[in-house]
């Protein structure tokens, strides 16, 4: 017994949705999972900042490890520490520093001069993108640097806040 072309296209293309939707589950899962391990991080770390900053920029896709992340970052010179790895824990100026650089933020004419951290940590705080309470050197917890992206997004992006 034979079945019908039309029913063997219909199926296939039912077959195929569902695979797909399948997939698609199963990425979004990942990513998903990622973000539940940055929002509740009791400090951000370099690896965490850099996936959130390449994954806005498109230098990485959803699916893409910490350690990738933080390569395509230093790879574009983004990140300026020697001594920084994936698992380091980062400071506010850092955070300010790569994200800036990921939105393109207009900097001071300190911040182009001296390419130092603290002045683009000082340029967001001026921009109200880091909240009063927080210092340079202060620690920032895995909400805290999703705050700042989701800032950075809306003001200096040109679109929708993460």
């Amino acid at each position: 017994m034979f079945w019908p072309k039309k029913m063997v296209r219909k199926m296939r293309k039912i077959l195929f949705s569902l695979l797909f939707c399948i997939c698609g589950a199963l990425v979004s899962a990942q990513t998903a999972a990622k973000l539940s391990d940055i929002i509740y991080a009791e400090r951000a770390t370099y690896g965490q900042t850099c996936y959130i900053a390449a994954a806005a920029a498109g230098f990485i896709g959803d699916d893409a490890s910490y350690e990738e992340a933080f390569s395509a970052m230093k790879e574009r010179g983004f990140i300026r520490s020697k001594t920084a790895t994936p698992d380091t824990p980062i400071t506010m100026k850092h955070i300010a520093s790569i994200f800036s650089l990921t939105w393109d933020v207009q900097e001071s004419v300190m911040s182009v001069l001296t390419r130092q951290p603290r002045y683009q940590f000082r340029q967001l705080k001026a921009y109200g993108v880091i909240p009063a309470i927080f210092g340079p050197e202060s620690a920032a917890s895995g909400r805290d640097m999703l705050g700042v992206a989701s800032k950075c997004a809306s003001l200096f992006g040109g679109g929708d806040a993460l």
